[in-house]
């Protein structure tokens, strides 16, 4: 082996080592360092008081003394706020009519805007739960005074409005921290698209040189150059599973250690979802591999998966709110939705091989299914180049003049 080629061989090496096992660790605390906060506290929203009245001041005081709501701005008309929440400067707003306080003071009902900007999901539904436990307090309160005010002590009062009570428990993750809800599907798929860069450019490099060895009934080949060939097919598969593997590892252990991602489940069963997904995915990386006569147009298209697959996954939209059909056309052509939502289940939940087992079986069978049909196309597009590469010989040694096949051939002239 040269000095080049060593050096090569290095490179390659080090090349695997930093996009299949350091970039998923890298990016694991770059999400964990933007969803690091558990709530999201502090939305900046604006009031429109058009009463002025001490009942509007204590409105405007619980929504600002609110640890979910801050508010940042008050306006003067309808259209100052409008321009505050289009700009994005504010993510909501208190619009309190006139004679608000009067209502209160007569019982009859007093109305109250709220305004959420839904644009930002996340956004959207926290502030919307924040709006709801302030207006629902107050709501309490003003009944209350009500109440005691016409001679009905406070106890009482209270049972009057606490008829039906009821008491809830948030089951597995009671802070609802976005972090936790999205990691299993970010490594998902961090896992996903590192493995197949990696291994597609490995697979296109082995098609080559499989490519260039000729058919068994060919001559000029020194022994056991095609089965060393496709033994680097198999090695390469290997490697890079097993450097994809230690980084799925390694990433919920940081997840773990260092932003408070629990890991309830156990180690066979994160094994075993990963092997699975890794051996599907090979699959899909052959058969692209089949397909693309240029390495760049491969990368560039698995990196294009990275977003549909994550979304049509079952895991930000459940499955059973897709359109009828969808999922399973979805299941069969992708091992996505056999990895991060099993996964989700096993950090989270704590769940076993009894309830991941369906998942196992569906990715297992998509593998049995899509790795033959995968190394079929992977085998027939080298036949095919070795044909190829055949005829540009063939037509290369007309063109000089010199037909034969050997190196002590006959020699013919035209």
């Amino acid at each position: 082996m040269t000095m080049d080629s060593s050096m090569r061989d290095f490179l390659i090496r080090i090349k695997d080592v930093l996009v299949v096992l350091a970039l998923p660790i890298l990016f694991t605390f770059l999400f964990g360092y933007v969803y690091s906060n558990v709530y999201v506290e502090e939305v900046p929203i604006a009031v429109l008081d058009m009463d002025h009245s001490a009942n509007s001041d204590l409105v405007v005081d619980s929504f600002d003394h609110s640890s979910g709501m801050a508010v940042t701005d008050r306006v003067d008309t309808e259209s100052q706020l409008r321009d505050l929440i289009l700009s994005g400067k504010v993510k909501g707003g208190i619009v309190i009519p006139q004679d608000f306080g009067k209502d209160v003071q007569a019982k009859g009902s007093p109305g109250l805007l709220v305004l959420i900007d839904g644009s930002n999901l996340v956004i959207g539904n926290n502030l919307y739960a924040y709006a709801s436990t302030v207006v629902t307090t107050l709501n309490i309160g003003i009944q209350a005074n009500i109440l005691e005010g016409g001679n009905v002590v406070p106890y009482t009062a209270e049972q009057y409005l606490t008829t039906l009570s009821f008491t809830d428990r948030m089951l597995y993750d009671p802070q609802l921290g976005y972090f936790r809800y999205i990691f299993a599907g970010i490594l998902g798929i961090l896992i996903q698209q590192t493995y197949l860069s990696s291994l597609i450019s490995k697979l296109m490099e082995q098609k080559r040189r499989l490519a260039a060895y000729p058919d068994r009934d060919g001559s000029g080949a020194q022994a056991g150059q095609g089965s060393h060939a496709v033994s680097g097919v198999g090695g390469a598969i290997l490697r890079t599973a097993a450097l994809s593997i230690m980084a799925f590892l390694c990433c919920l252990m940081a997840g773990h250690r260092f932003f408070g991602y629990p890991l309830r489940g156990a180690l066979p069963e994160l094994l075993a979802m990963a092997a699975g997904f890794l051996l599907s995915v090979t699959a899909m990386a052959l058969l692209m591999t089949a397909f693309f006569d240029e390495e760049t147009h491969c990368v560039q298209f698995s990196m294009f998966l990275s977003l549909p697959t994550f979304l049509t996954s079952g895991y930000v939209w459940p499955e059973f709110m897709m359109a009828p059909g969808f999922a399973p056309v979805v299941k069969a052509i992708w091992p996505l939705y056999y990895f991060i939502n099993p996964l989700r289940d096993v950090c989270m939940k704590g769940a076993g091989m009894d309830q991941i087992a369906p998942y196992l079986r569906g990715v297992l069978i998509f593998a049995a299914v899509w790795l033959p049909v995968s190394l079929l196309f992977y085998r027939r597009k080298i036949m095919f180049l070795r044909r190829n590469a055949g005829h540009a010989q063939e037509d290369a040694g007309e063109e000089t003049g010199l037909t034969g096949t050997g190196r002590f051939g006959k020699v013919g002239t035209k």
